[in-house]
């Protein structure tokens, strides 16, 4: 009788739905882990389930779903549903939305997308991505975002035009991740913005692109084939300008675009930076851009220096021939007393850079990264 019973207990307690007696709070997260038409379909496991996933606090969209097969209109009437009628009380993390299915007829995407784009920052969403085809020219444009929540917002292979990159009126903005897209505005607005990556895209305006971040804290331009300006600084410093009051910077760019380079011949000086952090370009073809920085950072405190792509062999050359640049700079940060330097390999040109450091007189710590 006593091992009948056990045997019937341990069936009993194997049978109950312990997922379904979580709190609400934690199936929500759970749910967030799913692609929004998976998170939706749970709706059909039990009474319990009905709703939650209207409060679900991601909502992933990924157009290799269960719709591939499905028309346009059922996509956007699927997405309307999932964003129009969350709970309005709930709290909503991240939209992520990749779509790179391929029609005859693609111009209703940019429409809807952009739709989606305003419902979700509607539901107060946190975090935005939004992933298209680099096949087709998909195009976001219209009048500025508009948010008190979104924090961080990530956009890859599209075209953005007119007013959308006017962020003024997302005061909680400070993370902006733009990738292989075309920009065709005349300007990249935030007053709360503080890290800036623009990656592999190309400019298609005949003038300069304003980007108006007093804020800034991180700049990353990789692959960027035009300049950008910051504000109008009557022709000259068009970039750094716009930094000069930060406390923190990071500026890293690869070592073949210019634009940081030039903004040097109008170096202005930084009163108030007392961390900064430089790749490769400050030292190539020669120190002269790392010189220029360190003259005109009077107050900085901790400088890194990360050095992981090859330098090329004639960089090398001129920055040993020319022996004014391995000279101690006429004035220095005297709150500089240690120097980090990352690097993959102590080859030829670290040591060049290590040697001009020395000639500093500042502790340096060598850091080996992985490459």
């Amino acid at each position: 009788m006593t091992d009948t019973s056990t045997a019937e207990e341990s069936s009993k307690y194997d049978e109950e739905d312990r997922i379904s007696a979580l709190p609400d709070v934690i199936l929500h997260h759970v749910l967030g882990f799913l692609w929004a038409d998976e998170a939706v379909h749970t709706c059909l496991l039990a009474r319990r389930w009905r709703y939650l996933w209207k409060s679900m606090r991601c909502i992933l969209v990924y157009d290799k779903g269960w719709w591939r097969k499905s028309t346009h209109v059922f996509l956007n009437k699927f997405m309307d549903c999932v964003l129009l009628l969350r709970d309005p009380g709930s709290t909503l993390d991240e939209v992520h939305i990749e779509y790179d299915h391929l029609e005859d007829d693609h111009t209703w995407i940019d429409l809807w997308i952009d739709i989606w784009i305003r419902h979700a920052l509607s539901c107060q969403a946190q975090v935005l991505t939004v992933r298209l085809s680099y096949e087709v020219d998909f195009c976001l444009d219209g009048p500025p975002v508009v948010s008190r929540h979104l924090r961080r917002l990530e956009l890859s292979d599209v075209t953005l035009k007119g007013n959308f990159m006017n962020f003024s009126s997302c005061s909680s903005l400070e993370e902006l991740y733009i990738e292989d897209c075309y920009l065709e505005t005349g300007r990249i607005l935030s007053q709360s913005l503080k890290h800036l990556t623009i990656k592999g895209c190309f400019s298609r305006n005949d003038g300069r692109i304003r980007v108006t971040v007093p804020n800034l804290v991180s700049l990353q331009l990789l692959s960027f084939r035009d300049c950008c300006g910051n504000d109008d600084h009557n022709g000259n410093c068009v970039l750094l300008g716009g930094l000069s009051h930060a406390k923190s910077l990071e500026l890293t760019a690869y070592p073949g675009m210019l634009i940081f380079r030039r903004d040097l011949r109008w170096c202005p000086t930084f009163s108030k930076l007392k961390t900064l952090l430089l790749n490769e370009w400050c030292v190539q073809p020669d120190l002269r851009a790392l010189v220029c920085m360190l003259e005109h950072s009077l107050v900085l405190e901790n400088l890194t220096l990360q050095l992981c792509e090859q330098g090329k062999p004639t960089g090398a050359v001129e920055a040993e021939e020319n022996h004014s640049l391995m000279e101690k700079p006429a004035a220095i940060s005297g709150y500089l007393k240690i120097m980090k330097v990352k690097c993959e390999d102590i080859d030829g040109r670290v040591c060049k850079v290590l040697k001009f450091l020395i000639i500093l007189g500042m502790d340096i710590i060598i850091q080996r990264i992985d490459g």
